[in-house]
């Protein structure tokens, strides 16, 4: 077995019992210090991608010329509570994307302190008139989302009033959901504990994480590699996409950290894209009967492009099945055909009431409604309206 030493005062005598009771149960047992390197990794890890796909700084003064002197953009109604395509939203998304292209350092001096004054004008503008909509989806996922993000890559330039409000909006997200928006809200909460250096929450914000992905029989992960939301309903795509796409960054963000996933993990995440979500894309395009309610977005049915960039990230955190990998990001980027490699044969999805059928040469399916399952839900933020017909 494996013995644990410690200098005195480097744990507390709580701390000290825990690290025990972890070694006991054959867990690795790491020290605070180690514990601090790995959150300045996975904060700067956060900084890179984000700044990675920053707005050239030709669009970046596009928006600053149109920000008014107090932090408003004149095209965004603050008024607006609508469920669905709430207005406000733009501005937290705008603060993010130009907090990036400041980080990115694309600007002389003289720029960056031109652009650092407009994102801590909107930053300033939002906390306090902290416009909401009447869906709580963008209350407590999408507004602390962006602003959790500007924080990270802001730092110890925004005031600490002004920090501390946004620290109060972002902490609207929690634990208590379930499925894709529990992976949601947790992210969230883990961006604010990387910007805030908060190794608790760090910590247990990648527990939630981390708890969502497992095979299970209630909302999530099944063990036919479909997917569930909103019950027994099957979303490979919308809720089963963001699923994939969250913990597909994840794997690779808290890989080789105290925070990375484990094996049991790593199989679940990595039997639902290839042996669940692979089966019900062909080419580009997403079944209809795996996509729930959003169907009725335009251009929703080829959402299947999503998983290039989910395919190319699990072919870094899941090396053993990286040709398969390769293969599903050249078919949904459309540079191999339809059906030339990827699932072939007839399988049935017995947790959701659904078989697809791959020859090769083409694809069908049946999916059925019972007494164990869900059928496509309607009106849920007004969408998918025709669908009770």
């Amino acid at each position: 077995g494996q013995v644990a030493w410690t200098r005195a005062g480097e744990f507390s005598a709580d701390e000290l019992e825990e690290q025990l009771a972890r070694l006991v149960g054959g867990e690795a047992v790491r020290s605070p210090a180690t514990l601090i390197q790995d959150i300045d990794i996975v904060a700067q890890r956060l900084q890179d991608e984000l700044t990675a796909s920053a707005v050239s700084a030709t669009r970046a003064r596009k928006e600053i010329v149109r920000l008014a002197a107090d932090g408003h953009w004149h095209d965004i109604d603050y008024d607006d509570e609508a469920r669905t395509h709430w207005s406000p939203a733009q501005h937290t998304h705008r603060l993010a994307r130009l907090a990036a292209a400041y980080r990115a350092h694309l600007y002389s001096p003289a720029e960056a302190d031109e652009l650092e004054q407009a994102i801590l004008a909107a930053l300033s503008y939002w906390v306090e008139h902290d416009p909401k909509s009447d869906n709580w989806w963008f209350n407590s996922i999408d507004t602390p989302k962006y602003l959790g993000q500007t924080l990270l890559l802001m730092d110890d330039t925004v005031p600490k009033p002004v920090w501390e409000q946004a620290v109060a909006i972002v902490r609207r997200s929690g634990f208590t959901r379930t499925g894709a928006n529990l992976t949601w809200e947790a992210g969230n909460l883990l961006v604010l504990a990387c910007a805030t250096r908060d190794q608790e929450l760090l910590a247990r914000s990648v527990d939630a994480i981390r708890g969502e992905v497992r095979i299970t029989t209630k909302e999530g992960i099944q063990p036919d590699f479909s997917f569930h939301q909103h019950g027994p309903q099957l979303y490979m795509s919308n809720y089963g996409e963001v699923f994939s796409t969250d913990n597909s960054r994840y794997a690779q963000l808290l890989a080789e950290t105290a925070y990375a996933f484990d094996e049991e993990q790593m199989y679940a995440l990595s039997g639902l894209i290839r042996e669940g979500q692979q089966w019900f894309i062909w080419g580009r395009q997403f079944d209809y009967h795996a996509m729930g309610r959003q169907l009725d977005r335009s251009n929703a049915t080829y959402r299947g492009r999503a998983f290039e960039s989910i395919s190319r990230r699990m072919a870094t955190a899941d090396p053993d099945h990286a040709d398969e990998y390769a293969d599903f990001a050249a078919r949904v980027s459309g540079a191999q055909p339809p059906g030339s490699s990827g699932p072939r044969g007839n399988r049935y999805f017995w947790r959701s009431d659904v078989m697809v059928h791959r020859p090769g040469t083409f694809y069908a399916s049946v999916r059925m409604h019972s007494k164990r399952t869900a059928p496509t839900e309607v009106r849920v933020n007004r969408e998918n309206l025709k669908g009770y017909h």
